[in-house]
């Protein structure tokens, strides 16, 4: 899985949260917004003699940042120690790759995104949280797992392409799962028999 299907599922992204996000929804601006500048971006890179940096790994960390300051400091502080415990889960599965790689049968992104999907809506309760956790631990759980190897690879990569890939899925799920709660939970009830206006009533 290449950055063109990431470009595609981000633009699928930007798609829903501009027509498909509903108007009072404060995050729908930012949330577009945000979503182009990933778009700009995803291709860009800087390397040096043993780094190689995609600055789009930062924006998603800033991000994760920036979802938590609209939580209640209890929840914030929560989050925060989970998205660290989780970050050295990702390390783990990371690791897992080099080890045991008969765990990725299903593929390496479809692994991540189901495992990691499943741990998220285990342990929080709104899909703010779940965002904010799944940016920050992929980002900390990344860097301990180039850290790690290093060693071994002599390279330090700072946004690696599945890493991203992982990232926009997980987001993408998440999007998804939440405009069809908010489409579910907003009809209306149906109309009950009892305020029927029948004849002989």
């Amino acid at each position: 899985m290449d950055l063109s299907i990431t470009f595609i599922i981000c633009w699928m992204m930007w798609i829903c949260v501009t027509f498909f996000a509903s108007k009072q929804n404060t995050w729908r601006l930012p949330g577009a917004a945000f979503i182009l500048l990933v778009i700009c971006l995803l291709p860009l890179e800087w390397s040096g003699s043993q780094i190689l940096i995609r600055p789009v790994m930062f924006l998603f960390f800033l991000a994760g940042i920036g979802v938590t300051s609209r939580l209640s400091s209890i929840i914030r502080i929560r989050t925060y120690i989970l998205a660290c415990s989780f970050a050295f889960l990702f390390a783990s599965f990371r690791l897992a790759e080099w080890y045991e790689p008969v765990i990725f049968l299903f593929g390496r992104v479809p692994t991540y995104v189901v495992s990691f999907s499943l741990v998220f809506i285990i342990f929080f309760r709104s899909n703010r949280e779940r965002l904010a956790c799944a940016l920050l631990s992929g980002c900390g759980g990344e860097l301990l797992y180039q850290s790690h190897i290093f060693s071994f690879t002599s390279v330090y990569v700072a946004g690696e392409t599945f890493f991203l890939n992982y990232v926009v899925c997980i987001a993408a799920v998440g999007l998804v799962t939440n405009i069809i709660s908010s489409l579910i939970f907003s009809r209306k009830p149906a109309t009950s028999f009892s305020h029927l206006h029948l004849p002989g009533s």
